[in-house]
């Protein structure tokens, strides 16, 4: 059964509102999702089409068998304003690929630090789609602060297992991610391959 796109859509939507708002949740920490790692990674798995946005200045290369990536552009309102959500989606039988990216005004930052703005994020999202937290790590990805989290929500009456990369690149926060109805293609080396695969391109922001 495919994964339908259009019904999942809203669990990104409201990470990327969340982090926002800043509306955070009380979730349970658990233990530190493991990685696959080794010179010899990307020569075991087959990789898909690499997909660039100039605009969102970035790469990344979905699995094999995945059809090509669709933006959607929408408006959302928060508390600091209207923010445009940039998203990029695709999907099979296998799972969703999508990727994000938001401009957020400067004020939307302002008493809460990196750690914070990435977990409040988290926090707030889980508990607009009754998901719940089933690992977490912080971590940076090019130099820029970023969190990837695991967790477990509901579509169309099933359990929709999602693994989701934040980085927050001055005040631009991406996310990409993926969800599946099979939790063990989570950590399968083509997932990891798309994971790895994400670059920021020439004309994004200095890490501090």
């Amino acid at each position: 059964m495919k994964l339908r796109i259009a019904t999942i859509v809203f669990l990104l939507l409201a990470i990327s509102v969340a982090m926002a708002h800043g509306t955070a949740a009380t979730v349970e920490r658990n233990s530190t999702p493991s990685r696959i790692n080794g010179p010899e990674f990307a020569n075991l798995v087959q990789e898909g089409v690499l997909f660039s946005s100039k605009e969102g200045r970035f790469s990344i290369r979905p699995p094999a068998g995945f059809p090509a990536l669709k933006e959607s552009v929408s408006n959302q309102t928060t508390d600091v304003g209207v923010i445009e959500l940039h998203m990029f989606s695709s999907g099979n039988l296998r799972g969703a690929c999508i990727i994000s990216y938001s401009d957020f005004p400067p004020q939307s930052f302002h008493g809460r630090n990196t750690e914070k703005i990435l977990e409040d994020g988290r926090d707030g999202a889980l508990k607009s789609i009754n998901g719940t937290l089933d690992q977490q790590e912080h971590t940076t990805i090019q130099g820029y602060p970023a969190i990837i989290v695991y967790s477990t929500a509901t579509a169309e009456g099933r359990p929709v297992f999602i693994r989701y990369h934040f980085v927050l690149v001055q005040q631009r926060a991406y996310q990409f991610g993926f969800l599946t109805y099979d939790k063990g293609s989570l950590d399968s080396l083509e997932v990891e391959a798309y994971f790895k695969s994400f670059r920021l391109e020439q004309g994004a922001p200095a890490p501090h």
